[in-house]
């Protein structure tokens, strides 16, 4: 019996780094994306290493497994950085079903602030909020098991706690009244339990990458 190939999320992983390097929005052969392929995410989809995004191809994506320690070993392995981090978030955050590595100029710009909070003062910043958690621990490439395990922190709360996960400032408890002839803001606040996006600050405010997580029923 033949093993799955997975050619629908081939085509759509490859039509997706064609499309941002469309945009622009590749780096030279860094940055990486994965799909999810099993129900507990551990087996995964992601660009080989040193292939720009325009290149890639649907039948050269690897189909990893997070549990297999000898993935680094093998010939066609793929850059360390992208399996410490892409491997370890998909094991520990199953929901994440897509996850997309960027250093988009906006997220970068954000992280080169000495408050990376991305605060919802206006209409298009507002859009985010409570779907944005900030890094201000990120202390250089993802080389072990750490960043994974801090990252999978941001995107899920622990099972019990109610507040938010680490790097998100609680909601203020407050909205100030508006002038005369405004009209006033909605009286809920969205919550911040569900994320799709993680915008990662750095400590140096050299760069900062952004990380955004699908999360589907299927």
């Amino acid at each position: 019996m033949s093993s799955p190939r997975f050619d629908s999320e081939r085509r759509d992983l490859a039509a997706a780094f064609r499309w941002f390097a469309r945009l622009g929005m590749a780096e030279s052969v860094a940055n990486h994306f994965s799909v999810a392929v099993s129900q507990d995410g551990t087996q995964f989809l992601i660009n080989p290493c040193r292939r720009h995004f325009s290149q890639i191809k649907a039948s050269e994506l690897l189909l990893l497994n997070a549990n297999d320690p000898t993935t680094l070993e093998q010939p066609n392995a793929p850059d360390p950085t992208a399996w410490y981090l892409h491997a370890g978030l998909h094991a520990r955050v199953p929901h994440a079903r897509c996850i997309m590595h960027l250093h988009s100029k906006y997220a970068t710009a954000l992280g080169c602030l000495q408050d990376s909070t991305l605060y919802p003062i206006d209409i298009n910043a507002a859009r985010f909020f409570g779907r944005v958690a900030i890094d201000p621990q990120f202390a250089g490439m993802a080389l072990s098991n750490d960043e994974a395990q801090r990252q999978a922190r941001l995107l899920v709360a622990p099972a019990g706690d109610s507040s938010p996960p680490l790097g998100i400032p609680s909601p203020p408890l407050g909205i100030p009244s508006p002038p005369l002839g405004v009209p006033s803001p909605p009286l809920g606040i969205p919550s911040l339990t569900a994320r799709s996006l993680t915008a990662r600050s750095l400590a140096a405010r050299s760069r900062a990458r952004a990380f955004f997580s699908w999360q589907t029923t299927a």
